[in-house]
């Protein structure tokens, strides 16, 4: 710092107290997600809390700002713990890729995606290695594109809507239950399906739940997607004892940061994996370094099952990106 001319090192300095004002203030606001729809979207930027923390406070201490610089490292301190607390699942990955025997592949191709034949090919060319490709985001005029690629993938459920919150389902194994479940919301009655499949080489069949939530732009939508959320993991749970093996997944328009991200798990009894601090962000696509994405595609899983890979796709004209998962079953 000694380096710069004096007005540049002020400027540099007034900047920076005024950033980590700024970074303080939308930490606490993270803190009351629960009560409104704006404070909830402040707690889906914990990485970049980290970040920025860490950055700020790092500039504030050669400056000798001793105070205000300890109050972006303790921002930075407290969202890394958020960070470390989301990945606590007590089953690691395991690196026995050859032992692989299910990938099922979550994908919301946006409802004005223009680059369908695109999707269409990528998903031809990985059949051999796709077991179930869950699709939201499904619209008439993907109706198409799936009816052609019956060969690969010959079991679909099919509820395309002209909106944003139809969905498909494509198998290569045969779809042994179907159940579509409508969640009678204070908005609307939502779709969220249940499919069981058997992959030829585990011993049991596997539970898929898949659910694309309303997105919080104010609070009557806030309330909307909780409840989305909250009633699909009540079901969940109902289920449990019937079904050892159980995916759920989806684009919930949450972050495992959000407070009603971890309600699911309590209520589920699901687990959570990802790599890395910013956890494999799927949205904006359009933005490609992970600090300006955040992670709201998710796939949670059974403590029967464990994850062998988990990896972000392509985005293929989408906002989001695809997120692709392994697994196996878990040893006894």
């Amino acid at each position: 710092m000694s380096a710069l001319p004096k007005n540049i090192k002020l400027a540099v300095k007034k900047y920076a107290i005024v950033l980590t004002c700024i970074l303080t203030l939308s930490f606490l606001a993270s803190c009351g997600a629960r009560f409104h729809w704006l404070l909830d979207l402040f707690s889906h930027f914990a990485f970049q809390y980290i970040i920025g923390g860490l950055f700020l406070g790092t500039i504030l201490l050669a400056f000798k700002k001793w105070k205000i610089a300890t109050l972006a490292l303790v921002v930075a301190f407290l969202c890394l713990m958020e960070n470390r607390l989301v990945l606590s699942d007590p089953m690691p990955f395991s690196s026995e890729a050859d032992r692989s025997q299910l990938t099922i592949v979550q994908f919301n191709l946006n409802v004005a995606n223009n680059r369908l034949d695109d999707i269409s090919n990528w998903l031809d060319e990985n059949a051999g290695h796709f077991d179930v490709v869950v699709l939201q985001e499904a619209t008439p005029r993907l109706l198409t594109v799936v009816n052609n690629l019956k060969t690969a993938y010959p079991h679909q459920i099919q509820e395309p809507r002209p909106d944003a919150f139809g969905m498909i389902i494509l198998s290569r194994h045969p779809i042994l239950e179907t159940e579509k479940i409508h969640l009678d919301g204070p908005l609307y009655k939502s779709l969220f399906i249940r499919l069981v499949v058997h992959p030829p080489g585990m011993k049991k069949a596997v539970t898929i739940f898949a659910l694309h939530t309303l997105p919080p732009m104010n609070n009557r939508y806030k309330k909307q997607r909780d409840f989305e959320l909250q009633e699909s993991a009540g079901i969940i749970a109902a289920y449990q004892g019937t079904s050892p093996h159980t995916i759920f997944m989806g684009d919930w328009n949450i972050t495992p940061y959000a407070p009603i991200f971890k309600d699911v798990l309590k209520i589920t009894g699901l687990n959570y994996q990802s790599y890395g601090l910013a956890l494999q962000p799927t949205w904006p696509a359009q933005f490609k370094l992970p600090l300006f994405q955040i992670p709201i595609d998710q796939v949670l899983s059974s403590s029967s099952l464990q994850q062998t890979n988990k990896k972000t796709g392509n985005s293929f004209g989408s906002d989001h990106r695809a997120v692709i998962v392994n697994f196996i079953e878990h040893r006894d």
